[in-house]
């Protein structure tokens, strides 16, 4: 089957190279983009199969996966388990997701729903929600990732992480954040100067398990040389929207260029425009959001808080209004939807909602075969590094790389970038051997494009 992985895979660095798809088969081989296995389970299976411990990589495409998460030793240091798009790996509230054994480093997935994970080598660019017990071995490493309504029990390490009511042990903690609701143990005996500090700390703090918790200002005053460049603990945040897990930073907000390098943000969050009633207001009607209508009639309808093909549709685009990303250019790190979002079913052969996997063109195949996939979705953007907001296609400078006004279709929650023949990262076109650049700009507009071949609408 053809396939939409757009991950580089680094040379000389892995032993052993599984593909996951959700128009994938476990009964596939799993080594090849071409022929990827369904499930996680079906690739961690493999590998425990193998003679001996590698460096494996697990490539995981777009797609919500509901299973259970089994351990294999097989998967050595240096292992990973990495996102190719936007991946959820959800629990039903009572099983476990299991990488105590083994050493796998999962990066760029949100986690959630599991009665407990236990990990051993840590996560990485990870959203971890509602996990009612999180363990593995002391020191794991944790870094820009955001735990939500988790306890953590084993002694991490964190660096650039968001915790929003947690109850956690920390080895050391540099540049995160913690919410009112966090509750956080230490160990200050050995604690150097430098592996607590930098933080936003609204919650509390106690030494050990047997002290009392206290919030940052009176824990300072037993601790007085820790945390010196924190941030006072009564400070808003200025998240522009915790209840819709959009934690980019409003234009005022502290933490903005706090991190120990006087140029990142505290909690590894970037900066973004606010949400309003829900939904940013670029992705508005009302606000100069365009819906395609065809024959009369849009192409899109709103189901639920789901964007959905209008019935008798096979297509359907909507164009966000400009949006301002910051006073100067900049290079954005991370191509986000945020608007009416909920595109990710889990139904590998598509469902009437059109919510699959994100991808650049329709393969050949259909359903049954696994070998086309006919819910689809387009992610493209356009933009300039000029001041004034644009009034016109030419004013979409794009850098140069292709005609003004052009759109690039580029890949979902990855970082943008494009090569010298002016394809970006979501085109099939995109050649990942060449010179590639990344996006740098001051204004951005996004189109999503929805495509349902099927009759199932």
């Amino acid at each position: 089957m053809a396939n939409n992985f757009r991950y580089i895979v680094p040379a000389n660095q892995y032993n052993a190279i599984y593909y996951v798809s959700k128009a994938g088969n476990d009964s596939n081989a799993g080594t090849t983009p071409d022929a990827p296995k369904a499930t996680m389970s079906g690739a961690i299976t493999a590998i425990s199969n193998l003679s001996s411990n590698v460096a494996a990589l697990i490539i995981v495409g777009s797609g919500t996966y509901e299973e259970a998460f089994p351990a294999t030793s097989k998967m050595g240091s240096g292992s990973r388990i990495v996102a190719d798009g936007n991946v959820v790996i959800r629990g039903n509230g009572s099983n476990n997701l299991n990488a105590s054994v083994g050493a796998p480093i999962f990066d760029g997935l949100i986690i959630e729903n599991y009665a407990s994970i236990s990990l051993r080598a840590g996560v990485v660019n990870c959203l971890i929600k509602n996990i009612p017990t999180i363990n593995g071995t002391s020191g794991s490493i944790n870094q820009n990732s955001v735990f939500v309504n988790c306890a953590i029990i084993n002694s991490f390490a964190y660096s650039y992480c968001i915790c929003i009511d947690c109850t956690l042990l920390a080895g050391s903690a540099i540049n995160c954040y913690f919410n009112g609701n966090c509750y956080l143990t230490v160990s200050m005996i050995g604690m150097s100067v430098g592996n607590f500090d930098y933080n936003h700390i609204m919650g509390y703090i106690r030494n050990t398990s047997s002290g009392t918790y206290k919030n940052l200002t009176d824990f300072n005053t037993d601790f007085p040389t820790y945390n010196t460049h924190s941030l006072v603990p009564t400070l808003s945040p200025r998240f522009n929207s915790v209840p819709r897990l959009d934690f980019s930073l409003q234009f005022d907000s502290p933490m903005l260029n706090a991190a120990s390098d006087n140029t990142k943000n505290i909690g590894g969050t970037l900066f973004g425009n606010p949400y309003v009633a829900q939904t940013a207001p670029e992705w508005q009607v009302a606000n100069g959001a365009v819906i395609s209508v065809t024959d009369g009639t849009p192409d899109l309808v709103i189901s639920g808080t789901d964007l959905s093909i209008a019935p008798g549709k096979t297509r359907g685009i909507i164009t966000s209004a400009p949006m301002r990303i910051a006073l100067n250019p900049v290079q954005i790190e991370k191509m986000q939807y945020n608007g009416l979002l909920l595109f990710n079913k889990s139904l590998a052969g598509g469902s009437g909602t059109n919510v699959n996997v994100p991808d650049s063109n329709v393969f050949a195949g259909d359903n049954t075969t696994g070998g086309g996939n006919p819910d689809r979705l387009s992610y493209e953007m356009r933009h300039t590094d000029n001041d004034l907001m644009p009034g016109s296609d030419v004013d979409w400078l794009n850098s140069g790389i292709t005609a003004p006004g052009n759109f690039l279709r580029y890949e979902w929650n990855t970082k943008p970038i494009f090569d010298n023949a002016g394809y970006g990262n979501g085109s099939a076109s995109f050649n990942p051997n060449g010179i590639t650049s990344p996006v740098s700009a001051v204004w951005i507009q996004l189109r999503v494009t929805l495509t349902n071949l099927s009759s199932n609408v």
